[in-house]
């Protein structure tokens, strides 16, 4: 009787696809700024001024997007006068 080796089954991975380096900057081009369409705007209250994401609000605060986020969403002590942008019906026709 044949003794059965399950390390050849479980180590042995199947070939693997790599995007091309084309398609990579493609994905990568689609998720940046204001073309990803999970972003959200962020407005100074006081001013008025609307950034595109808060990743931009972020570098202009000198915060990481991760601390302004926890700003915006309550977890955190807001120090500025910011909060997530929300477009009116009439603002969008």
């Amino acid at each position: 009787m044949k003794k059965f080796n399950f390390t050849e089954i479980v180590y042995k991975r199947p070939e693997v696809r790599e995007h091309s380096e084309e398609t990579k900057k493609k994905i990568s081009e689609a998720q940046m700024g204001a073309k990803n369409s999970h972003s959200r705007k962020v407005i100074n209250t006081d001013t008025g001024y609307i950034y595109d994401t808060v990743t931009e609000c972020a570098r202009a605060y000198g915060l990481s997007q991760g601390a302004l986020s926890n700003m915006l969403s309550g977890r955190r002590k807001n120090l500025f006068a910011l909060e997530y942008y929300k477009e009116k019906v009439s603002d969008i026709q």
